[in-house]
């Protein structure tokens, strides 16, 4: 039996070698492994569990020795814990490709595991990574989430510690901070424990408001936060159950309203009548009149609430998880997280029924409340020194993202209006297309399948069918999803109709069915999040929207106004034609030359394809003075000059021809290989290039677009030499997995390194376009109801559409903060609008 660790013996010990009890011992060169480290429950303060043996641990019997071992065992060094600590796994044999246990397999190792944590009886269980966080702690399987949480659970002596697992962190470097910072955490934990409650709070009653609001008017500064009943500010029978004002010696929790089967036990002084509207705009006007400084906590949500359910809200002048994004875009923004990490303080998390009001116990939601505040206040005033430090992310923060955040606040109170009628047709019809659908495959294959199934897909596919499958899923099973599809598109009937069986049934479970949620009569009300993105653009339900029109023309607008889509024209190819310094590509911006149409005649130049034979006949059309005897060169020569709208005209099959050479403009321009570009032609743009093809065209593209490469290697250099790339308004993007020895790692980070600075840019620079458009007009004339990637979505009223049309165009081209932000392009932002209901509007200018 092994005493020690692995540096001190290294004995290969197994707890039961003729194990069979599950088909893992057939293969493993160590049959039911043993942990390593201190066998005495006098000398294990830590077990850490983590998922199975990996192939060094196989060979020499030992666990974590191989790359991700000497993460953990160096950190558990540092800190003086690696003789206190035995190391185990959840599984004990080696699952073949190192895949993910299966849940037969924990079950078989199960009772292994229980005898070890019985036997060593451990102060701290530490699970490393998924399997095992999931497998001990029930609803705790979201590590990013929960990594450095303190789990106490009375059901077992030990109290428990998720962490990331270490080879997670060799696979997302940026992962590996988080996980020292939790190994750092656990030894405090074990030393004396964490800090305990260090927040004074009071609850607001009606003996002491007085001395609150008094309190509350001399305080320069507060954080705000609200407990509330669900999620959706606007749903009609939601409350907020508590309001944290945060100052800087006292906390203060006003009581609000619990659910009504609960309220009984709240005994609030403001829980009747409008005593607590009163009071709550009370403290709006004094904090606006006296311009206090408000920190909050993804504020935009508490704002929304509080202008809902009271009338008013505070002006958000911090957002700790905005601010927080900023200063580290890998890591979670949540503020529980963020306390454990910056703060060091004891969890206080409380079950849902708490925060929503339907619990007998409102001390503890207020209490809880009270802490999200304090913490919320401190954590702002450790993020502004953060951001202090940075002076280019300090500008961006207070000149676009909290703008932005006060912007959005607005936009998303307005919503988006849906055409009632169209909606409810929409959804029949897609109901309707989904059976015609499965009819039509069980016809096909001449006996019922469940179509959702993936086991039943997958025995059609690959055992019925015989078709060949090349994507498996992490536990190397036959795949059926999209990406396996599309690599079977046209071997078999029942290939591209399930496709469209699962586009269909995608349509109606995600936007019609299931944007319900956001539904309030004909307006979708979404939550917009400016911190979606780790480069830096927003998220929402609304951004997966399909390209074609069954979905985005259901929005529209009320009676009386216009829907207007403000669109940044080619926003990706005009941000890396700057950046890139790309002599051509910036000629045709500043010619107004169409640039998918020069790559596409480009390509017509450099090879043969199925538009070839259009070029010549095309030119005589425009040109009947050409004669076939001048060339193919002239005649290209001549489609070029005239542009894609004449050309479709004369043949409007040139209208694929363009649409093709987006795909190879948007895959390209970021140095995309070829293999990739062809499975990118076939699932986004509905056709497959041949490798040959493909091959002809990125040899076209780069010999037309002579910098662009350059402008990779140059950018990857910069990348791996400061460890992260920045956009033209200052923000970062960290790439610590530019520097590691794994080649898809290494790879993956070099085309983020690529991408996110046109990526980050674009989306500053809507953002930027967004809050002039907000600020500049009044609402009655125009109101922006939401954004689209590189658009603007806005109605404006019928008599103004005039007016406002031109000067949100302008706005767009060029946005007031440019200047803030000394940029200066080298190439024009066009902008172009649609009228009328998204997708099948009427470009300004022709309405």
């Amino acid at each position: 039996m092994r005493t020690g660790h692995c540096e001190e013996e290294s004995s290969v010990t197994s707890i039961n070698s003729s194990c069979t009890a599950c088909p893992l011992h057939a293969n493993a060169s160590t049959v039911c492994m043993r942990g390593d480290g201190p066998q005495s429950s006098d000398d294990v303060q830590v077990v850490l569990i983590g998922e199975a043996p990996g192939a060094n641990e196989d060979r020499r019997g030992i666990p974590f020795i191989g790359e991700s071992g000497q993460i953990l065992r160096t950190e558990l060094k540092r800190h003086g814990l690696i003789h206190k600590t035995y190391i185990t796994n959840l599984v004990k044999c080696r699952p073949p490709n190192n895949r993910t246990p299966t849940a037969a397999e924990i079950k078989a190792c199960k009772p292994y595991l229980e005898k070890e944590l019985s036997t060593l009886n451990p102060q701290v269980v530490v699970t490393a990574g998924v399997p095992a966080t999931k497998t001990l702690f029930r609803g705790k399987a979201k590590i990013n989430q929960f990594h450095g949480e303190i789990i106490e659970n009375p059901k077992v002596s030990y109290t428990g510690f998720p962490v990331f697992h270490p080879a997670y962190c060799l696979r997302d470097p940026s992962k590996l901070p988080g996980f020292k910072d939790d190994i750092a955490r656990l030894a405090r934990l074990l030393e004396g424990g964490l800090r305990s409650d260090t927040v004074e709070w009071n609850v607001v009653r009606r003996g002491n408001l007085d001395q609150f609001i008094h309190e509350f008017e001399e305080a320069p500064e507060f954080a705000f936060d609200c407990e509330t009943s669900g999620l959706f500010p606007r749903d009609p029978n939601g409350y907020i159950t508590a309001i944290a004002i945060a100052l800087e010696h006292r906390t203060w929790v006003i009581p609000g309203f619990m659910h009504p089967d609960y309220q009984q036990f709240s005994h609030s002084p403001f829980a009747h009548g409008n005593a607590l509207k009163r009071l709550m705009q009370l403290l709006f006007y004094i904090a606006r009149r006296d311009r206090k400084r408000t920190y909050a906590q993804n504020g935009k949500f508490d704002n929304k609430w509080m202008r809902i359910q009271f009338g008013g809200s505070f002006r958000l002048s911090f957002d700790t998880m905005l601010a927080h994004h900023l200063l580290d875009e890998n890591l979670g923004h949540d503020l529980t997280s963020m306390v454990r990490t910056h703060l060091d303080e004891a969890e206080y998390d409380v079950p849902l029924e708490v925060k929503n009001g339907r619990s007998k116990k409102p001390m503890e939601n207020y209490r809880y409340c009270a802490r999200d505040g304090a913490y919320t206040l401190r954590l702002g005033h450790i993020f502004e020194g953060m951001l202090e430090q940075h002076p280019e992310l300090h500008r961006l923060f207070w000149r676009l993202t909290m703008p932005g955040a006060r912007a959005m606040e607005d936009i998303e109170l307005e919503g988006l209006t849906v055409d009632p009628v169209a909606r409810k047709e929409v959804g029949l019809n897609l109901l309707s297309k989904k059976l015609t659908l499965e009819r039509e495959l069980n016809e096909l294959t001449g006996y019922e399948v469940n179509w959702d199934s993936p086991a039943q897909v997958g025995d059609v596919l690959y055992e019925d069918l015989g078709l060949p499958c090349k994507v498996f899923t992490a536990k190397k099973a036959k795949s059926t999803s999209e990406a396996a599809l599309y690599h079977l598109m046209g071997k078999h009937p029942v290939v591209n109709k399930l496709l469209e069986y699962r586009t269909t049934g995608k349509l109606f479970n995600t936007y019609i069915k299931g944007w319900e949620q956001y539904r309030i009569g004909n307006t979708y009300y979404f939550d917009y999040r400016l911190h979606g993105t780790v480069t830096g653009r927003y998220s929402s339900p609304l951004h997966p929207i399909p390209r074609d029109g069954t979905i985005r023309n259901l929005i529209t607008a009320p009676p009386g106004w216009t829907f207007l889509v403000a669109d940044i024209s080619q926003a990706e190819l005009r941000t890396a034609a700057h950046l890139s310094r790309d002599t051509e590509m910036i000629r045709c911006f500043n010619e107004g030359i169409d640039i998918h149409w020069r790559t596409c005649m480009n390509t017509m130049e450099v090879g043969t394809n199925e538009f070839s034979d259009l070029v010549v006949p095309t030119a005589h059309k425009l040109n009947p003075a050409y004669k076939k005897e001048y060339g193919y060169s002239n005649a290209l020569e001549i489609l070029l000059r005239e542009g894609p709208g004449m050309c479709i005209k004369m043949e409007p099959r040139w209208y694929d021809g363009r649409y093709r050479s987006k795909a190879t403009n948007f895959g390209y321009i970021y140095g995309m290989r070829e293999k990739k570009y062809v499975e990118q032609c076939k699932k986004d743009y509905g056709f497959e290039p041949s490798m040959a093809e493909a091959k002809q065209a990125r040899t076209a593209y780069f010999a037309l677009y002579s910098q662009l490469e350059a402008w990779h290697r140059k950018v990857k250099k910069l990348a791996r030499l400061n460890g992260h790339v920045r956009t033209l308004t200052g923000r970062l993007r960290r790439l610590p997995g530019i520097q590691v020895r794994d080649r898809t790692v290494r790879a993956e980070a070099e085309r983020q390194a690529v991408n996110s600075p046109v990526q980050g840019f674009i989306g500053d620079f809507k953002a930027m376009a967004l809050v002039e458009v907000h600020q500049t007009f009044p609402r009655n004339k125009l109101r922006i109801v939401g954004e689209h990637h590189d658009a603007l979505l806005t109605i404006v009223k019928d008599e103004y559409i005039d007016e406002c049309v031109p000067k949100v165009l302008n706005i767009i081209k060029r946005p007031k903060l440019m200047d803030t932000f000394k940029i200066k392009l080298s190439v024009p932002m066009e902008s172009e609008a649609e009228l009328g209901p998204w997708g099948r509007g009427t470009k300004y200018g022709n309405h």
